[in-house]
C-alpha cells in the first residue's frame, strides 16, 4: 500500500486512530518523504485534507 501511495504522488496522507492501518501509518511516519497527520475523527480528517 505505502509503495502504491509513493507511486501515485501521494506527499500527506490524514488518517483517524485505527488499529487495523496501524502498521502501515508508522511506515508513513518513517518515510521522510511523506507527511502523517492525525487527526481526532473523521470529519477533521475531511477537513485537514481538504486543506492540504
Amino acid at each position: 500500500m505505502l509503495e502504491t501511495l509513493r507511486a501515485l504522488g501521494f506527499t500527506v496522507v490524514v488518517s483517524v486512530p485505527d488499529s487495523w492501518l496501524g502498521e502501515v501509518l508508522v511506515r508513513i511516519e518513517n518515510t521522510p518523504e511523506m507527511e502523517l497527520i492525525r487527526a481526532t475523527h473523521e470529519e477533521e480528517a475531511l477537513a485537514i485534507a481538504c486543506g492540504s
